[in-house]
């Protein structure tokens, strides 16, 4: 495999095999002409931002191993819990204000860690996070990404479409029976699913929805529901219609996103973005659990979603739990 070219390893949720694939990138003005090209697709949180990549699978290999090299060094932007503490209080402050009611803030933890064997961290990573859709892309232009998501955006299953809505995190210590949620978990929650009902009932999509349970991912676990729908065409239509929704954006949607522009300062790039495949059986996740990965270390890309009944350190310690589903795999590679 070429070195120089974009490189593709993935696995999905619950399948023990893994892929990789080189990818020829497309490029063309027209977006329903990517549509009908395109096999596997990264896009960014900002969809103006024209930052979005698709691709074509040239070559595909089963449980084939690769030597992945990096050679960009992190310069920054590296944030603090200061910096944090204060994009906090801005949010809070936006919220009481009426606003916005839910702002997803976010934030990058830089790891001075570099890691020596990046293909044997992501066999590792992948073994860890079995439910999740875990990837490895290297790309010439926008660097190493990592990621294990337990979060589906869209997917085909035979003749219907699925989404979910996911919500609160804590640490999975104890037995899922014996979880229990806050009231702001379960608001956050519904939120969510406000949104994608409105967004279904837009589109004049008839849908079911389960009730909300509690979903395990690796270390920790959430609030999820999961609506059922029938195949619809305008894919990119429906598409952009959920995304970015309120899951990593806020609630309502547009005044959430100028409201991220304007307190977190800072490119979010392909943190909670979506990828996956597009041609034939679509499957695409939301990019989270993510991170770049550099030669001096990694930027995890973390966040949570704060309404006016959350804390300063309680939102705080959810982006260190999350940060725990990459962190604890380098740990173990390590020793």
């Amino acid at each position: 495999m070429e070195e120089k070219s974009s490189i593709l390893i993935y696995s999905l949720p619950n399948e023990s095999d893994h892929f990789t694939c080189v990818l020829d990138q497309l490029n063309t003005a027209n977006p329903e002409e990517l549509e009908a090209q395109s096999d596997f697709v990264f896009m960014p949180f900002d969809n103006s931002m024209n930052k979005a990549l698709h691709f074509q699978i040239k070559e595909k290999l089963k449980n084939h191993a690769i030597d992945v090299k990096v050679d960009e060094h992190f310069d920054g932007p590296f944030q603090s819990r200061e910096d944090y503490n204060l994009k906090f209080d801005a949010t809070k402050q936006a919220i009481a204000s009426g606003q916005i009611d839910k702002m997803v803030l976010s934030r990058i933890k830089f790891v001075d860690e570099p890691i020596d064997d990046i293909y044997q961290y992501y066999l590792a990573l992948k073994r860890e996070q079995e439910n999740s859709f875990c990837y490895l892309l290297k790309h010439p232009e926008i660097g190493t990404w990592i990621g294990a998501t337990p979060e589906a955006f869209l997917l085909q299953i035979g003749s219907s479409w699925t989404t979910i809505a996911l919500a609160g995190t804590q640490l999975l210590d104890k037995p899922i029976a014996d979880i229990r949620w806050r009231k702001k978990e379960k608001d956050e929650h519904l939120f969510i699913e406000k949104f994608i009902e409105e967004a279904l009932h837009e589109e004049e999509i008839a849908f079911s929805k389960t009730e909300r349970y509690t979903s395990p991912a690796g270390n920790v676990c959430h609030i999820k529901s999961e609506y059922v729908f029938p195949h619809t065409s305008g894919q990119i239509k429906l598409f952009n219609a959920l995304h970015p929704g309120p899951a990593i954006s806020g609630y309502p949607k547009a005044e959430a996103i100028a409201m991220i522009k304007e307190i977190e300062n800072y490119d979010r790039a392909y943190y909670t973005g979506y990828l996956g495949f597009v041609k034939d059986e679509i499957q695409t996740y939301i990019n989270l659990r993510c991170m770049r990965i550099y030669k001096n270390g990694m930027a995890l890309y973390l966040g949570g979603g704060i309404t006016s009944a959350s804390s300063k350190d309680a939102e705080w310690n959810e982006t260190e739990y999350k940060s725990m589903t990459l962190l604890n795999v380098l740990q173990k590679t390590l020793s």
